[in-house]
């Protein structure tokens, strides 16, 4: 089960890292860390238990050439490296992850758009709905451009 990032915290790794695992050895997280959920004690609830917290998991590609990339949850790795000047694979892949955004925005603003004006059917977008479905987009694009704006100011390095 996943979770919102809120409740778990800042996840303690990152997409480009180098990790260690007692077993694997080294590796790189290739993916964004998905926040993990599962029953935790809780004395006060009822049944003695209830969803909480469980860590992050995320796709490793390990050293190893012979062991497969896998999935694995953060407590069985270790941070061994996060380098301070990023490598050209890293801001294509924070540019990546922004036009993503700032895609499924505007595919979501353009189906409000349709379905705003006089749309009789069960679909009908109403107009405070479209202004916050405009104001998402808005706020993609301007990541996107703060971005662009960062990188000709020559700071991704």
């Amino acid at each position: 089960m996943n979770l919102n990032k809120n409740e778990h915290g800042q996840c303690p790794l990152a997409w480009g890292d180098r990790v260690d695992h007692p077993k694997f050895g080294f590796g790189r997280v290739v993916s964004e860390p998905i926040a993990m959920s599962g029953p935790i004690k809780d004395p006060s609830s009822p049944s003695g238990y209830r969803t909480g917290p469980k860590g992050w998991r995320m796709d490793i590609e390990w050293e190893d050439q012979d062991r497969a990339p896998s999935s694995m949850g953060s407590k069985f790795l270790t941070l061994v490296e996060r380098p301070d000047a990023k490598g050209g694979l890293f801001w294509e892949h924070e540019y990546g992850k922004l036009l993503k955004q700032v895609q499924v925005h505007r595919a979501v603003t353009d189906g409000a758009m349709q379905r705003a004006f006089r749309d009789r059917s069960e679909e009908r977008v109403d107009v405070a709905k479209l202004r916050v479905a405009l104001a998402q987009e808005k706020a993609g694009i301007k990541a996107l451009l703060d971005f662009l704006d960062a990188d000709e100011a020559g700071n991704h390095h």
